[in-house]
């Protein structure tokens, strides 16, 4: 019994001791986007960016560079239009009408999102809707949040423990700072985990052995 109870100690303190990193996301350091010819990159092709796995996501969910991204948007806004605002640093995505973003962790753990930033279009007159769903313990779960025309808007999601999270819009939108928290399980807790799965298979033997032996 004691053996039991220090197992279930062990892998519980593997557990609570695991920390957090936590990021805003920008998108100046996706990996390709300095080098590239025209300033663009696809989150699709991003399996492990900030801890997250982006692979998911539709094919015109686009990462660029003010001067990459500023003459592609340039087929799309008018004059005076916030779309392709940058909240900071010289990076940020855009997302057009139809594409969905989607989240995983990039090593199987829970993860949180915080706040973002939206930027929509002048022409946007009745405004964008921006959708949400997300895995949390195997159920899920949606959401909305109406965007006003030509606005820059700050909106926290406040999830925390999801296994996933998209995101789509009902007009084209840029974004950027997204806040998102995932788990980094330290050495430490990995070997406590490590010990206590070692303690529960060796009760197992022992309990086989006691039952041969009878």
């Amino acid at each position: 019994m004691k053996l039991k109870l220090l197992a279930a100690a062990l892998l519980l303190g593997g557990a609570a001791m695991a920390p957090a990193s936590a990021a805003q996301i920008g998108f100046e350091d996706v990996p390709g986007l300095a080098g590239s010819a025209d300033g663009l990159a696809w989150l699709q092709d991003l399996s492990n960016y900030a801890g997250i796995d982006w692979t998911a996501s539709s094919n015109w969910a686009i990462v660029g560079t003010t001067s990459g991204l500023g003459s592609y948007l340039d087929q799309l806004v008018t004059a005076d239009s916030v779309l392709g605002r940058v909240a900071s640093g010289s990076a940020y995505a855009l997302l057009q009408s139809g594409e969905q973003v989607t989240l995983t962790s990039a090593t199987n753990s829970l993860f949180s999102v915080g706040e973002a930033t939206f930027s929509t279009n002048l022409r946007t007159d009745s405004g964008t809707l921006l959708s949400y769903s997300y895995e949390r313990g195997g159920t899920t779960y949606a959401g909305s949040f109406a965007l006003g025309a030509n606005q820059v808007s700050t909106v926290n999601f406040n999830l925390t423990n999801v296994s996933s999270f998209s995101f789509w819009t009902s007009r084209d939108v840029s974004y950027d700072n997204l806040n998102v928290t995932t788990a980094v399980p330290e050495p430490a807790s990995l070997a406590l985990t490590g010990l206590g799965v070692a303690a529960l298979a060796f009760k197992r033997r022992r309990a086989q052995r006691q039952v041969a032996a009878a």
